[in-house]
Protein backbone atom coordinates (compact mmCIF):
# COMPACT_ATOMS: atom_id res chain seq x y z
CA UNK A 1 0.00 0.00 0.00
CA UNK A 2 1.43 3.37 -0.94
CA UNK A 3 1.44 6.48 1.22
CA UNK A 4 -1.41 8.08 -0.76
CA UNK A 5 -3.56 5.01 -0.20
CA UNK A 6 -2.79 4.94 3.57
CA UNK A 7 -3.55 8.64 3.85
CA UNK A 8 -6.95 8.15 2.22
CA UNK A 9 -8.19 5.54 4.75
CA UNK A 10 -11.27 6.63 6.65
CA UNK A 11 -10.87 7.39 10.37
CA UNK A 12 -13.38 4.68 11.30
CA UNK A 13 -11.36 2.09 9.37
CA UNK A 14 -8.20 3.21 11.21
CA UNK A 15 -9.98 2.86 14.54
CA UNK A 16 -11.11 -0.65 13.61
CA UNK A 17 -7.55 -1.64 12.77
CA UNK A 18 -6.27 -0.13 16.06
CA UNK A 19 -8.98 -1.94 18.05
CA UNK A 20 -8.14 -5.27 16.43
CA UNK A 21 -4.44 -4.74 17.07
CA UNK A 22 -5.11 -3.89 20.73
CA UNK A 23 -7.29 -6.99 21.08
CA UNK A 24 -4.53 -9.13 19.58
CA UNK A 25 -1.91 -7.70 21.94
CA UNK A 26 -4.15 -8.28 24.99
CA UNK A 27 -4.96 -11.80 23.84
CA UNK A 28 -1.27 -12.66 23.53
CA UNK A 29 -0.48 -11.15 26.94
CA UNK A 30 -3.31 -13.06 28.65
CA UNK A 31 -2.43 -16.37 27.02
CA UNK A 32 1.20 -15.87 27.98
CA UNK A 33 0.24 -15.21 31.62
CA UNK A 34 1.04 -11.49 31.75
CA UNK A 35 -2.29 -10.62 33.40
CA UNK A 36 -2.78 -13.93 35.22
CA UNK A 37 0.08 -13.43 37.64
CA UNK A 38 -1.74 -11.21 40.07
CA UNK A 39 -5.31 -10.16 40.62
CA UNK A 40 -5.65 -6.51 41.64
CA UNK A 41 -6.30 -6.47 45.38
CA UNK A 42 -5.55 -10.20 45.61
CA UNK A 43 -2.68 -11.93 47.34
CA UNK A 44 0.68 -12.18 45.63
CA UNK A 45 2.52 -15.41 45.07
CA UNK A 46 4.35 -16.70 48.15
CA UNK A 47 7.86 -15.36 48.64
CA UNK A 48 10.58 -16.74 50.88
CA UNK A 49 11.10 -14.86 54.13
CA UNK A 50 13.54 -11.99 53.71
CA UNK A 51 14.96 -9.09 55.67
CA UNK A 52 12.04 -6.77 54.95
CA UNK A 53 9.41 -9.25 56.13
CA UNK A 54 11.48 -10.24 59.17
CA UNK A 55 11.88 -6.59 60.21
CA UNK A 56 8.11 -6.10 60.02
CA UNK A 57 7.49 -9.31 62.00
CA UNK A 58 9.98 -8.22 64.67
CA UNK A 59 8.08 -4.93 65.05
CA UNK A 60 4.80 -6.72 65.85
CA UNK A 61 6.12 -9.74 67.80
CA UNK A 62 5.13 -8.27 71.19
CA UNK A 63 1.58 -7.52 70.00
CA UNK A 64 1.22 -11.06 68.61
CA UNK A 65 2.47 -12.61 71.86
CA UNK A 66 0.08 -10.42 73.84
CA UNK A 67 -2.91 -11.48 71.74
CA UNK A 68 -1.81 -15.15 71.81
CA UNK A 69 -1.18 -14.91 75.57
CA UNK A 70 2.08 -16.73 74.98
CA UNK A 71 5.74 -16.07 74.32
CA UNK A 72 7.45 -17.56 71.32
CA UNK A 73 11.03 -18.86 71.58
CA UNK A 74 11.46 -18.19 67.87
CA UNK A 75 9.78 -15.75 65.47
CA UNK A 76 11.21 -16.50 62.03
CA UNK A 77 9.37 -15.51 58.84
CA UNK A 78 9.48 -18.56 56.58
CA UNK A 79 7.37 -17.17 53.74
CA UNK A 80 4.88 -14.42 53.08
CA UNK A 81 2.37 -13.00 50.63
CA UNK A 82 1.37 -9.40 50.13
CA UNK A 83 -1.83 -7.60 49.21
CA UNK A 84 -1.83 -4.06 47.89
CA UNK A 85 -4.47 -1.98 49.63
CA UNK A 86 -4.07 1.62 50.84
CA UNK A 87 -0.60 0.42 51.77
CA UNK A 88 0.54 -3.19 51.93
CA UNK A 89 -0.95 -6.07 53.89
CA UNK A 90 1.58 -8.78 54.76
CA UNK A 91 0.40 -12.35 55.39
CA UNK A 92 3.36 -14.15 56.96
CA UNK A 93 4.05 -17.75 57.90
CA UNK A 94 6.13 -17.52 61.08
CA UNK A 95 7.98 -20.41 62.72
CA UNK A 96 7.53 -20.04 66.48
CA UNK A 97 9.30 -23.19 67.65
CA UNK A 98 10.74 -26.42 66.26
CA UNK A 99 7.41 -27.75 64.92
CA UNK A 100 4.82 -24.96 65.20
CA UNK A 101 3.88 -22.12 62.90
CA UNK A 102 1.46 -19.23 63.00
CA UNK A 103 0.17 -16.96 60.25
CA UNK A 104 0.43 -13.26 61.01
CA UNK A 105 -1.38 -10.41 59.25
CA UNK A 106 0.33 -7.01 59.34
CA UNK A 107 -0.51 -3.73 57.64
CA UNK A 108 2.20 -1.31 56.51
CA UNK A 109 0.97 2.14 55.52
CA UNK A 110 2.07 4.19 52.57
CA UNK A 111 5.34 6.15 52.75
CA UNK A 112 3.62 9.57 52.90
CA UNK A 113 1.77 8.31 55.99
CA UNK A 114 5.03 7.28 57.65
CA UNK A 115 4.97 3.60 56.60
CA UNK A 116 3.49 2.77 60.00
CA UNK A 117 3.38 -0.97 60.78
CA UNK A 118 0.24 -2.27 62.50
CA UNK A 119 -0.50 -5.82 63.71
CA UNK A 120 -3.96 -6.91 62.52
CA UNK A 121 -4.49 -10.58 63.37
CA UNK A 122 -2.95 -14.02 63.58
CA UNK A 123 -3.92 -17.68 63.20
CA UNK A 124 -2.35 -20.42 65.28
CA UNK A 125 -2.23 -24.19 64.86
CA UNK A 126 -0.54 -23.93 61.48
CA UNK A 127 1.99 -26.38 60.08
CA UNK A 128 4.94 -26.12 57.75
CA UNK A 129 2.83 -27.20 54.76
CA UNK A 130 -0.18 -24.94 55.42
CA UNK A 131 -0.65 -22.44 52.62
CA UNK A 132 -0.90 -18.76 53.46
CA UNK A 133 -4.42 -17.59 52.69
CA UNK A 134 -6.45 -14.41 53.16
CA UNK A 135 -7.90 -14.04 56.67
Amino acid sequence: MQYNQLNSLSPSFSIQIAAKLLFLICFVMVTQGQFARRTPGGLSEAKAGDGEAQKIADEVKEAVEEKAESTFPSFEVVSYKTQVVAGTMFYMKVKVDAANYIHVKVFRGLPFAGSKVEFKDYQDGKGEDDEIEYF
